[in-house]
């Protein structure tokens, strides 16, 4: 089984090398050469200090996160299920204008911990039925010429605390688990990153007192309207939740030293260093993941947040990329933003609100929602305006991959 993997991943890397090939000559003649760009690996996504690099030019993300209640986790062939609808979501992203793809993998804490407890030979044939699936996957997303986000955890998955707070459990996922796939899925172009958690607030505790910056959730609490409020905590220390990230991003980054590694947060208040204008603390910075979890390799290359209007869809709330431009928020690594139709303020328009968000320097742009018939079709409209922006040379940036 093993070998047959081996084989199966060698011919999709040369299919995903010939499909990024082939595209380089067609990147947007506005998107002209970047010297930062030049020295970074060629046909894979890359990043440096003003965003992300393909092929030697600056690149924006561009296209959706796939619904995470539409399939099973990946593993025992439990991507077939729901492949004939991702293979159609990856059609239509290409077909709109868009380049990736976001999905998750969804590791389940109860089943992780069953797992860690058997032989290592049973833990083996576990991530080799993860990588089965997940390769299967990279082959649909390559033929389309699409990239494909990893998202490894999801908020919504029950256990997810108890799993985060046992550090052995944790590590051993990352030796045992993790690591191996990483090391296999090595170089695979299709792979745009590694998604550590989607909404990772939802597991802490606002309630939670402490004198360091990096530990305080004070920040959180102030806009705490945006993440999402109502919702039940699970009481997760924000110091447990930095060393789990610092552990698995640090994994993730020895297994292959040039992956892109990230986290989709709430609010761009979690992710902010700004404590005049907006009185915030960026939870994740390299300092704050390396106090926590004292792993070199631990960082984040990159920033993901899903914004949305406030509750009554009256008014953005002060901190939103829509209404700030990249620079005003003292980043310190490029964002990708997350929205959908839903969440918007009224009136607003999904497409117009794509590329303000490009042309004020943000790194990337996906659609929260794909799988209603009437939000995908403003999301699709999104990413065509937004194509269209950068073929009119209003943006410069290239969109293909």
């Amino acid at each position: 089984m093993i070998s047959d993997l081996q084989s199966s991943f060698g011919d999709l890397a040369e299919l995903t090398r010939r499909s990024v090939t082939s595209l380089s000559s067609q990147a947007n003649i506005e998107s002209t050469p970047d010297p930062e760009c030049a020295q970074k690996p060629p046909m894979r996504l890359s990043v440096n200090r003003n965003g992300f690099c393909l092929n030697g030019r600056k690149f924006h993300i561009l296209g959706t996160v796939g619904p995470f209640a539409t399939f099973p986790s990946f593993g025992n062939n439990a991507y077939r299920q729901s492949q004939e609808t991702i293979q159609k979501w990856i059609k239509d992203i290409k077909q709109n204008g868009g380049n990736t793809i976001s999905l998750l993998i969804g590791f389940n804490p109860s089943e992780i911990a069953k797992i860690l407890s058997q032989s290592t030979s049973k833990i083996q044939v576990y991530h080799q039925s993860i990588l089965q699936d997940i390769n299967t996957m990279l082959q649909d997303a390559a033929k389309e010429k699409v990239t494909v986000q990893l998202i490894l955890f999801s908020s919504s998955v029950q256990g997810m605390e108890f799993f985060l707070e046992k550090d052995p459990v944790v590590l051993r996922f990352t030796d045992l688990i993790l690591s191996p796939i990483v090391q296999k899925l090595k170089g695979n172009p299709t792979i745009s990153s590694w998604v550590i958690f989607n909404h990772p607030e939802d597991f802490l505790d606002l309630d939670e007192k402490s004198i360091k910056i990096c530990t305080d959730p004070e920040s959180m609490k102030r806009y705490s309207p945006m993440i999402y409020k109502t919702k039940t905590r699970t009481g997760l220390s924000v110091l447990q939740l930095q060393k789990v990230t610092n552990w698995i991003a640090d994994s993730i980054h020895n297994a292959d030293e040039n992956a892109l590694v990230t986290i989709q947060v709430l609010s761009l208040a979690t992710i902010t260093d700004s404590p005049r204008k907006f009185m915030t603390t960026n939870y994740f910075s390299n300092a704050c993941l390396k106090a926590a979890g004292n792993r070199q390799n631990g960082y984040l290359d990159f920033y993901q947040s899903r914004e949305a209007s406030n509750p009554d869809k009256s008014r953005w709330f002060s901190i939103s990329p829509f209404l700030n431009k990249y620079e005003e928020y003292n980043f310190d690594k490029p964002v990708v933003i997350v929205t959908d139709p839903e969440v918007i303020v009224s009136g607003s328009r999904l497409d117009g609100l794509w590329v303000t968000l490009a042309q004020q320097g943000y790194s990337g742009t996906l659609g929260g929602s794909y799988r209603m018939a009437n939000h995908k079709e403003k999301v699709n409209n999104a990413m065509q305006a937004l194509k269209k922006a950068v073929l009119e040379r209003k943006l410069k940036v290239n969109v293909e991959n």
